[in-house]
C-alpha cells in the first residue's frame, strides 16, 4: 500500500499504484469480478474496510447499483484522495470515516455488504478485523475478504537471491506462525490460509459460501452472516 508520506504530493493520477488501479476501474475489472462472484449490490448499503486512496471496490459497487457507499481507512490522506478520485466516476458520497479496521465506529448489523480487501496482512489482529466485519453486517448480509496466500511468500523466499528480500519473507512467515499460536504479530505482513479463515469466520457467526484463488498471491473468500 501507499504510505502517507508518498501520497501527500500526488496530484491527479501521478503515482503508479493510482494509475494502475484507475485503469483497472475504467476497464471494469473489479466490477466484472464482483459480477462473477454472483453478489447483488443493487439497492445495498456497502462498507469498504481499508478502502485506500483508489476506492476501487466502492466505485465498482456503485456501478452495480449500491445506494449507500462508506469508505473507512486508518490513513486520513487516503480518504481525502479517494473522495476526490470518485468524483471522476460521477459518484457522490461524503461517507468517509477514519478508523482502524479492528474497531469500526458503526452500529451492529447496519450494512448489507462489507468488503475488506488486502487489509488482513497489515493489521495487528486479524481476528478482531474479522469479528468487526461480521458484526457490522446485517443477518443474511455478504462479506468479502481478499487475503494473501503463503504460496507467494514461499515462492519469493525460495527464488530470491537478495538478502533483504529473504529477511522480509522469513519475517512474514515467522510472524504468521507466531500470530496463529500467540495472537501477536511481530511483523505486519502476514499470510492467511483457507483453513484459518474458515475457523475465524465460523467462530463469529459467518459461513463461507465461496473460495477462489485469483492467482498465486491472492484469494477471495465470500461469506454470509447467519
Amino acid at each position: 500500500m501507499l504510505s502517507e508520506g508518498r501520497l501527500k504530493p500526488l496530484a491527479g493520477e501521478t503515482h503508479p499504484y493510482i494509475d494502475r488501479e484507475y485503469n483497472r476501474i475504467k476497464e471494469r475489472e473489479y466490477q466484472n469480478w464482483l459480477l462473477e462472484l454472483g453478489v447483488c449490490f443493487n439497492g445495498k448499503r456497502v462498507l469498504d474496510v481499508g478502502c485506500g486512496p483508489a476506492s476501487q471496490w466502492l466505485i465498482s459497487a456503485s456501478k452495480l447499483g449500491a445506494t449507500l457507499l462508506v469508505g473507512s481507512d486508518i490513513e486520513l490522506n487516503f480518504l481525502i484522495f479517494a473522495r476526490e478520485l470518485v468524483k471522476g466516476f460521477n459518484i457522490s458520497t461524503d461517507n468517509w470515516v477514519q478508523s482502524r479496521a479492528e474497531h469500526l465506529p458503526f452500529k451492529s448489523e447496519c450494512f448489507d455488504r462489507v468488503i475488506c480487501s488486502g487489509v488482513l496482512p497489515f493489521v495487528a489482529d486479524d481476528r478482531l478485523v474479522i469479528k468487526e466485519t461480521i458484526r457490522v453486517l446485517k443477518k443474511g448480509g455478504i462479506g468479502l475478504f481478499n487475503i494473501g496466500l503463503i504460496n507467494y511468500f514461499l515462492k519469493t523466499f525460495l527464488a530470491s537471491p537478495f538478502p533483504k528480500q529473504l529477511i522480509r519473507r522469513s519475517a512474514s512467515i515467522l510472524s504468521t506462525i507466531l500470530y496463529e499460536l500467540t495472537g501477536k504479530k511481530i511483523y505486519l505482513n502476514t499470510f492467511q490460509t483457507f483453513g484459518w479463515m474458515r475457523k475465524k469466520i465460523n467462530r463469529n457467526g459467518g459461513k463461507i459460501i465461496a473460495e477462489r484463488r485469483q492467482d498465486s498471491k491472492i484469494a477471495t473468500i465470500l461469506f454470509v452472516k447467519l
